[in-house]
């Protein structure tokens, strides 16, 4: 075997082990916002202003600067930090759970797609449920590993 053969196999290594980092660093930072922006309620009821208001922005900071929050047509978009962080402020619910499953990500060079299936538990305001199932999620990263959109 020549020096050469040995090189393409390590670089091709290189390039599986940077891909599969890249995945599970994707799929760290969906579960980051789901932590975050579930933290919004406790005991069925939204927590205090301040604490709300430092959630909101954590959340917002998982995105690029002018990343896109797309809540479908009943929550409405939200384009970059500032107005994700407003929309994440004034929540619709007084209860939600985000489960993202089934995750289908794809890595190529600095770019990354992700799609999820989304199962959310929630409660209205008037103690309705509503839920289950939610709408597929897409995510896409650059090589920051911020998420870029989150439809």
């Amino acid at each position: 075997m020549t020096g050469d053969g040995a090189g393409d196999r390590l670089d091709r290594l290189e390039h599986r082990l940077d891909a599969a980092e890249s995945v599970l660093a994707i799929q760290d930072l969906k579960a980051r916002y789901a932590s975050v922006v579930d933290a919004r309620f406790a005991k069925g009821t939204v927590i205090g202003q301040d604490a709300l208001d430092n959630l909101a922005r954590r959340a917002a900071e998982l995105f690029c600067e002018d990343g896109e929050w797309d809540g479908g047509p009943g929550l409405g978009v939200a384009r970059g930090r500032a107005e994700i962080a407003a929309r994440l402020a004034a929540p619709t619910l007084v209860f939600s759970r985000h489960f993202f499953v089934t995750p289908r990500i794809s890595v190529d060079g600095d770019r990354a797609t992700g799609r999820w299936e989304l199962l959310s538990p929630c409660t209205r305001p008037d103690e309705r449920r509503c839920g289950w199932p939610a709408p597929r999620t897409t995510s896409t990263a650059g090589s920051t590993g911020s998420g870029c959109t989150n439809r």
